[in-house]
């Protein structure tokens, strides 16, 4: 990317004499004049600023791209965020989205609802009655199993996106978090989509791609045991690790979007009433006596504060496998 380019999270909507535009990024709308939006428009990256419309002169054009930078229409670069231990390339944007693309995405989608539990199953009794007879490979698979697990989550957010017709996808890209932990991350819209249903298989498609791939890399552990058992073995570790830990119900995690999704503005305070019904036998037994329904409540807020406590131990289980391939 040699010269400016127009965000494309950034939708603009003609009004009577100026141009809506908004971030849907930052989820914020702003009033700009006309010609300098159609002209920002035309800015791809590619082509110098000062050539796209000769009759516009430099001076204008200087004020422009310092408007619309202001205003984060526009990007100079592939990155997308640097600040304190936290940086974000992208690496694709698309540029159109067809009807034969979408028509992919869905299918991709429906496979990934039908078929990771079943092959997840098979992996695991496949692999329990075949083990693997060679540790060789296991760190490549490792770090190659962490890459693609990461880059499959993301991919499968946006596909489970755009199979929705009113989902956008915006750009997929990698980056470090907490200056150290390696991430991925993927740009979608999801506000226009109604369907709740919808909404939560968005947010699952990441954990579903991660335990298919889990389970298929159990299934090729087992199946070449002297070979290449180790390195399917990694990728298959890797892929459990990330589809479990983004089942924790922690904020910001894809198993907390879920559990927003299905309690909506009640989800802070099923949180601290969990934390009650864990930690307090008076609530606990107050609840029980209503029933069924207690009992169910109680039962969803014991997992609920289990799944949030695995979060460390995933993180340290996942750091001593890997100390232990160096050992």
């Amino acid at each position: 990317m040699r010269y400016p380019k127009w965000n494309n999270y950034c939708a603009i909507k003609r009004k009577d004499n100026a141009v809506e535009v908004t971030n849907n990024l930052l989820d914020e709308s702003f009033l700009l004049p006309t010609d300098m939006v159609l002209w920002g428009k035309q800015l791809d990256g590619k082509t110098n600023p000062f050539s796209i419309d000769p009759t516009i002169n430099r001076v204008t054009i200087r004020n422009w791209l310092k408007t619309l930078d202001a205003f984060d229409c526009i990007r100079r670069s592939r990155v997308l965020m640097k600040a304190k231990g936290t940086f974000l390339y992208s690496i694709y944007i698309p540029k159109k989205i067809t009807v034969n693309m979408c028509v992919f995405f869905w299918l991709y989608n429906k496979a990934l609802q039908l078929l990771f539990l079943p092959m997840l199953i098979l992996g695991i009794y496949y692999f329990s009655t075949h083990p693997a007879y060679s540790s060789g490979g296991l760190y490549l698979g490792f770090i190659f199993g962490l890459a693609l697990s990461m880059l499959l989550h993301e991919i499968s957010h946006a596909c489970a996106t755009l199979a929705c017709p009113k989902g956008r996808f915006f750009e997929i890209g990698i980056g470090i978090s907490n200056f150290i932990m390696p991430i991925a991350y993927a740009l979608i819209d999801e506000k226009c989509i109604k369907s709740k249903f919808q909404k939560i298989q968005i947010n699952l498609a990441g954990i579903e791609s991660n335990l298919l791939l889990c389970g298929l890399s159990l299934l090729l552990a087992g199946l070449f045991p002297e070979t290449f058992s180790g390195f399917f073995l990694g990728i298959a570790i890797q892929n459990g690790f990330l589809g479990l830990l983004n089942l924790v119900f922690c904020n910001g995690i894809d198993g907390a979007n879920v559990i927003s999704l299905l309690l909506g503005d009640n989800t802070n305070e099923f949180i601290n009433k969990s934390r009650g019904f864990v930690f307090s036998k008076k609530k606990r037994q107050k609840e029980l006596n209503k029933g069924i329904t207690g009992y169910a409540i109680v039962t969803a807020a014991f997992v609920f504060q289990f799944l949030q406590l695995t979060l460390p131990a995933l993180y340290i289980w996942n750091v001593l496998s890997i100390i232990e391939v160096f050992e």
